[in-house]
């Protein structure tokens, strides 16, 4: 997924259209618990932290 200018310059929309829908298509197709957090830089996001890990109960098919 490639983020357009306008959602890099706005997290919101970044957040909306890229990061969520991805964490929830890997949730749902590889079984991974993904935990992800932004870290701030003064007022702005600076950084994403992502934990990936494996779903101790796996998927039932």
């Amino acid at each position: 997924m490639d983020a357009k200018p306008t959602h890099r310059a706005n997290f919101k929309a970044l957040r909306q259209r890229i990061i969520e829908p991805a964490v929830a298509e890997l949730r749902e197709k590889n079984g991974l618990l993904i935990d992800w957090q932004s870290v701030k830089d003064g007022r702005r996001v600076g950084t994403l932290r992502l934990e990936f890990v494996r779903n101790p109960q796996g998927a039932l098919f």
